[in-house]
């Protein structure tokens, strides 16, 4: 029997069956997950590579990679038992769940790295960009007033309410005749304010973050900070400095992506996977990055897409039986003029919003560019 912080492999096992199997729209978590399918792609694909491990079949290179990564924290029996509950899921599941093309897709039909990009750039993004959770804003418009700031657009939080999730990617245009040069940046995280604390059966929250952000000259950072006690509405927090709160540090030509994620800590521990996760979305967030075609946003959407995928797999379904709760997860991505632009506020702050939804909590992040 192996154990996921204090969850046995036959509970996880379990609730993965049950999420697959049972009627979607009776389930908090079904609901929620349906919500978004096309943030559910490699969720799909790395179900689909467990059925064809389980059966035996040959496994493409970006299934053979997922089956590499997935056996670092879980065995090859609860692989083959994902792979039989994927299985027996019903037509009308995996439509509800995943893309098409995912849904429909054979468990005898492999599913290549090739394949799996050529479906990213032509439908799964385009689907997904069409989200009211998902922006892309350009900071000198946020700046002239032409368009509002993502955190203070109570549509845009709204969405992510409603969806569990933001994505928000501050992309510039190049300016014209202008020579690009390798740029060195320093983000740190400097305080957050409870704007909305959970409704758990205790007085306060107890909740700790953990952040993985990665640019395309190979440079990446993960961090997760100490758990903070007794959060409630209206508190400020500032974090410590050791270990030093940096979101990333170093250079870029191109683009940096980053993921940041709250949570509620309750009984049990989940620590080390959770920062085994984070380690594993930075080199995700790293190979995004480094395949970025120069100052398009298209190729950005497609980056910080990548990463959702990846922490909804792992953090997800996987491993939703933590019984510290993730309480809120967003995905960033600045081009480089984006990321110039930020630092040149005078402030050299902003908020980021992380807006819970349902029992959820809420959280203003500040943030420090240098």
């Amino acid at each position: 029997m192996t154990t996921t912080g204090s969850i046995t492999s036959e509970e996880r096992i379990s609730r993965v069956k049950e999420l697959l199997t049972s009627s979607l729209r009776s389930s908090r978590i079904g609901n929620k997950i349906c919500k978004s399918r096309p943030r559910n792609a490699m969720l799909g694909v790395v179900f689909h590579a467990c059925a064809r491990f389980e059966q035996g079949l040959p496994l493409s290179d970006l299934e053979q990679t997922i089956i590499d990564s997935l056996s670092k924290v879980l065995s090859d029996d609860e692989l083959r038992e994902h792979g039989r509950s994927y299985k027996a899921m019903s037509p009308d599941n995996r439509t509800a769940m995943f893309p098409d093309n995912i849904a429909s897709r054979s468990i005898e039909s492999s599913y290549t790295k090739k394949e799996f990009s050529e479906d990213l750039r032509t439908k799964i993004v385009p689907e997904l960009l069409a989200q009211p959770n998902v922006r892309i804003v350009d900071p000198k418009e946020i700046a002239s007033g032409a368009v509002p700031n993502p955190e203070e657009d109570e549509s845009y939080l709204s969405a992510m309410k409603e969806y569990s999730h933001g994505i928000t990617i501050y992309h510039s245009p190049s300016t014209d005749g202008a020579e690009r040069s390798t740029m060195s940046v320093k983000i740190t995280l400097d305080r957050f304010k409870c704007t909305d604390e959970s409704n758990e059966l205790s007085d306060s929250d107890e909740i700790f973050w953990g952040t993985a952000a990665s640019s395309d000259t190979g440079g990446k950072k993960t961090y997760r900070s100490k758990v903070f006690n007794d959060v409630d509405d209206g508190n400020t927090f500032e974090f410590p400095t050791d270990p030093a709160p940096i979101l990333f540090e170093g250079t870029l030509d191109q683009a940096l992506v980053c993921s940041i994620e709250c949570w509620e800590e309750d009984q049990g521990s989940g620590w080390s996977e959770i920062s085994s996760a984070m380690l594993d979305i930075a080199d995700k967030c790293q190979e995004a990055a480094e395949n970025l075609s120069d100052d398009d946003e298209t190729e950005l959407a497609a980056a910080i897409a990548i990463v959702a995928f990846f922490v909804t797999t792992i953090l997800g379904a996987i491993f939703a039986s933590f019984e510290d709760d993730l309480i809120k997860q967003r995905d960033f991505a600045w081009n480089q003029e984006a990321l110039n632009k930020f630092k040149s506020q005078a402030q050299g702050e902003g908020p980021w919003t992380f807006n819970g939804g349902g029992s959820e909590g809420c959280h203003l992040l500040y943030i420090r560019y240098k």
